[in-house]
């Protein structure tokens, strides 16, 4: 049944939906509300479809991805600047002709070189170790996941 202006005719502007069928079912412990309405889908969605995941898996990939996400403040990016200033000062001594006898040349034709040698292994040993980590992770949540591909359908009766 369409609505009808006065004069019999069908606006132009108006669409009708469905109201949604609401029913409250009382229960011994708990009143259950129960709402049936029609759910209109997107054209791209027509080909989709849900697959069911249990709450704990969605539990242990999430507390999974918030071990990725919790990272704050790059310190190996710290370390990888550290070792090019380093590294650099070194060369710049060098191309700039600064004697090695001096206190200056000491500074930076033995200590920076250490320390930016040093810098460099730590930040290369961080970001393995966090590329690590971040990969066993990725890995463990796309275990406990289920494939879309590779699902079933369950039927009524099956």
């Amino acid at each position: 049944m369409q609505p009808t202006d006065p004069l019999g005719q069908m606006p132009s502007r108006v669409t009708v939906q469905p109201a949604a069928d609401v029913r409250a079912v009382p229960t011994e412990e708990d009143l259950t509300v129960t709402r049936t309405f029609p759910i209109r889908w997107p054209e791209e969605d027509l080909d989709d479809f849900q697959v069911g995941v249990r709450a704990t898996v969605l539990a242990h990939c999430r507390a999974n991805l918030k071990l990725i996400a919790a990272v704050q403040f790059p310190w190996a990016e710290v370390l990888l600047g550290a070792a090019s200033l380093s590294l650099g000062a070194s060369a710049s001594a060098w191309i700039s002709g600064v004697p090695l006898g001096g206190v200056k040349g000491v500074i930076f034709y033995v200590a920076t070189p250490i320390i930016g040698s040093g810098a460099a292994v730590a930040y290369f040993m961080m970001r393995r170790f966090w590329s690590d980590n971040a990969h066993g992770l990725a890995q463990a949540v796309l275990k406990e996941l289920p494939d879309p591909d590779h699902t079933v359908s369950r039927g009524v009766g099956k």
